[in-house]
């Protein structure tokens, strides 16, 4: 009998890496021929990054274009990828987002396709953030909510991937290789003492397929249930089974939190 495939659920905010990462552990290649309405400028704390969009494609398949996903994964999308010997399947999730009533319906669409792929199954978590990025308001509150997917066992199969280190010019590199450390040591503290694992991603198949390999010996140690997958399985996906979760329910109390600190003027 075959060995099922080790699934891994993709979270992270918009921008911060998911598909990309899906994309290069499958073997997509970038072509990285830029078109000239492709060409944009990152904003980061040291400046500007340029970042091209070119083409991807995957073996004899077309080329993906930006005008393919102008706005990110807007649905659950999955992977099929082969490394060191297993079977992996990559859940790229939409980006979360910086308004809480946007994320409520961002976790309807994951419930939903953890109930489709038996939540039971899921044997890890990847959250990507991008190293530029400050940890404070929403990008503080996103990574509550992927605290709250995991629960706190199963915080020892999640893996907190920090990304655009390739782009990352030397000049710059001692700072963001500084505020790493401080996500790790200080900010991220509570995640490292759970057991979560920290990468940092310079962007090639190469280190996607280590992050794999990294899987495959993490899932030795744990048996962990993912939290979310057991509430859907114990309750259902419809939205008022989703507002019972962990997640659910600091979704709707960061809601209620943005709503009292309206001020009309």
């Amino acid at each position: 009998m075959p060995e099922e495939a080790i699934v891994i659920l993709l979270l992270g905010a918009t921008k911060s890496g998911k598909t990309n990462f899906a994309r290069r552990a499958a073997g997509y290649s970038y072509s990285g021929k830029c078109e000239s309405m492709s060409h944009i400028k990152l904003p980061t704390l040291l400046g500007y990054l340029p970042v091209c969009f070119g083409r991807w494609r995957r073996a004899a398949a077309p080329y993906y274009h930006r005008a393919d996903f102008p706005k990110g994964t807007t649905e659950c999308t999955e992977y099929s990828v082969k490394a060191h010997g297993k079977e992996f399947r990559l859940i790229d999730t939409p980006g979360l987002d910086e308004n809480p009533r946007l994320n409520r319906g961002i976790l309807q669409k994951i419930v939903v396709k953890l109930d489709e792929i038996r939540p039971q199954e899921v044997g890890g978590v990847i959250y990507f953030h991008t190293i530029s990025t400050r940890l404070t308001g929403p990008a503080r509150s996103n990574i509550d909510i992927f605290e709250k997917v995991c629960g706190e066992p199963f915080l020892r199969n999640a893996l907190f991937v920090t990304t655009m280190w390739d782009v990352v010019s030397a000049p710059g590199r001692g700072k963001f290789l500084g505020m790493a450390e401080e996500l790790e040591r200080k900010q991220l503290k509570n995640l490292k003492a759970s057991g979560t694992s920290f990468y940092r991603f310079s962007n090639s198949e190469e280190k996607a397929k280590e992050v794999l390999r990294l899987y495959i010996a993490i899932l030795h140690k744990s048996k962990a249930r993912l939290q979310l997958g057991e509430e859907v399985a114990r309750w259902g996906t419809s939205p008022s089974d989703v507002q019972k979760t962990e997640a659910g329910k600091l979704i709707e109390r960061q809601l209620k939190r943005g709503s009292s600190a309206c001020i009309i003027i």
